[in-house]
This record gives structure tokens, sequence and C-alpha cells, in this order.
């Protein structure tokens, strides 16, 4: 089950306009985004179909959201905000200790499984960031242990304190106790990001005995974690924004058409397959000339809004 923070905005709107003798007015209904008689919000956040608080207000159980005193939560996890192809949540990443006496040959792994359900899955809309000095972050997929990203964070030891390590940047540059690197391929399922101290001729790595390693969104605000060089503690948590896609269904197109029960996509819309995720899926968009919410009975309206005139006649 997953519980959301989620945002949404839409909804157009036509202003009346009046010309002459003649009022040309453009009206549309209010299109609902959940079903009749579902909750549409959860505190000042809504929530769209296939998502839906309470029985028969969501598309099946891996869409359920549960809202407690107007906070929704999942798997420890806050979601920010969804759109039609992904869901950003707030994720929390524990720090991990090495050997403060050594700094040699010290692994500090964690094991990360995508969602419990073939619906989610981590995006590359996310970056890899570590915290800490001379060390080497690296991920890796569980299944086949080849490597889809990494970095290495270096620090002054000018003072032998990472914090003062180009203290004036806020950028994770690799040489101020934070590194970061993107995906080469679509991040897997199940992988594992571990941290390896490097042995350089400073030792640096003597002021602080444990690192951060994060999938963040990209285009989060770096000096958030720059603020951490220094300030690493064993087991504390650090929070991080992460971006995870979701599919309405985990077959194909084809599959789904085929299985009118189950197929999701409603009247005036189309069925749109994810390429980009290793084990497929599909999404639905409203057709052409159409908005709303592709996901419910009549959810896609037409964009070519009804036009009203009234003629007044004015008798000299």
């Amino acid at each position: 089950m997953w519980s959301f923070f989620i945002l949404l905005t839409g909804l157009l709107s036509k202003e009346k306009t009046q010309v002459s003798a003649i009022r040309i007015g453009s009206s549309s209904a209010i299109l609902s985004s959940q079903r009749p008689g579902c909750p549409e919000r959860c505190g000042n956040v809504t929530i769209p179909f296939p998502f839906g608080i309470g029985k028969e207000c969501y598309f099946n159980e891996e869409f359920e959201v549960s809202c407690d005193n107007n906070t929704a939560l999942s798997n420890d996890m806050y979601v920010q905000y969804i759109s039609k192809d992904s869901i950003t949540v707030d994720n929390d990443f524990l720090s991990h200790p090495y050997n403060k006496s050594s700094g040699m040959n010290i692994y500090s792994d964690a094991f990360i499984k995508g969602t419990s359900d073939e619906y989610f899955s981590f995006s590359n809309k996310n970056k890899f960031i570590a915290i800490g000095c001379d060390v080497y972050a690296n991920v890796k997929d569980s299944d086949t242990g080849s490597s889809v990203s990494g970095c290495a964070s270096y620090c002054d030891d000018s003072t032998n304190n990472v914090s003062s390590s180009s203290a004036s940047s806020s950028y994770c540059t690799g040489n101020n106790g934070c590194c970061q690197s993107e995906f080469s391929k679509t991040i897997p399922r199940e992988f594992t990001m571990s941290t390896q101290t490097m042995n350089t001729e400073d030792t640096s790595w003597r002021s602080s005995n444990c690192t951060y390693y994060l999938l963040i969104e990209k285009g989060s605000s770096e000096s958030d974690f720059t603020q951490l060089r220094g300030k690493c503690k064993e087991n504390h948590y650090l929070k991080g924004r992460m971006v995870m896609d979701w599919v309405i269904g985990n077959v194909s197109c084809d599959k789904a058409m085929s299985r009118p029960k189950d197929y999701a996509c409603r009247n005036n819309s189309r069925c749109v397959n994810d390429t980009s995720r290793p084990a497929g899926g599909y999404r639905c968009e409203c057709s052409r000339g159409y908005q709303g919410n592709p996901y419910l009975l009549h959810g896609c309206q037409g964009t070519n809004y009804p036009v009203h005139f009234s003629f007044f006649v004015f008798v000299i």
C-alpha cells in the first residue's frame, strides 16, 4: 500500500467576453479527479484516481492511499508530488560507519529493494550522491553485479576537518567532501550502494568515521548536503527527495486491451506503452482533443467547449 503527499494543479477556465449586442460565453463542467463519493483531498493535497482513500476509491490495492491527520505516509516515505508518470517522495537514508583507526578496505553496504510490486520503480530522474572524506561510492545491480553509478569524494587535509574543505562551495564537486553521479542505464529494481575508504596520502578521513549515500531527485539543492561535511553521525538518518516512476499496469497495451475487465484506460483515452522499464507496463492518456483524467469513466472531456450565443434585438 502506498500513501502520498500529493499536489495537482489543472482544470482550465474560460472568461466570458461581451461584444456589442452579442454575448459569446463558453462554459465547461469542472472535472472531478476522483470517483463519485470518494475523498479528493488529504489536507490540502489532491488525491487523483487511480490513487484513492478508502475502499472502492482506488484502482487496486497498490494505489491505496492512507490519510492520517491530514498527513499521508507509506513505507516511511512522504510523497510530495504526483504527475502522470511519477511520484516524488521524501525518504530517509541511514549513515554508514567505518573503522576510523585504519581507514583501509572498509566497506559499508546498503541493499536497496524496489517496491513490492511491479507498478513503481526507481526513476532516472534521480542522481546518486555520496558524502564523506576520501571515499569511493558505488551502486551495483544486485542481480548482475554490474556497476550502474559511482563517484569519489575527497577532502582537504589542511586542517584534518571535513567541514573546512571548500566551505564556500554549495555543490557536490567531488573535492569538497561530497560527490555526485548520474546513472548509466535504467536503475535496477534491486541494487546495492556501498562505500570504501581510499588509501590516500592524507588522513582527512579520520575527521569523520561515517558516510552518507543517497538516491535523490536531480535538481535537488546540493547545499543541504554539502553542509553535512564533518557532521556525519553514526546511525543518523538524512532525508532526501527521490522520484519513483509508476504505471497503471505491468503488461503491454496489447495484453492489457485483451483483458477488458482489468484494462484501465476509459473512454476517449488511449493506451501508451512504457518502454523505459525492463518490466514493461502501460499508462493511459486522453485522446487528442480531450483532457482530464483518462482513468475515470467520462474523465476525458473534449477541449472544444460549446459556445452559447445570446442575441439582443433593439426596437426603436
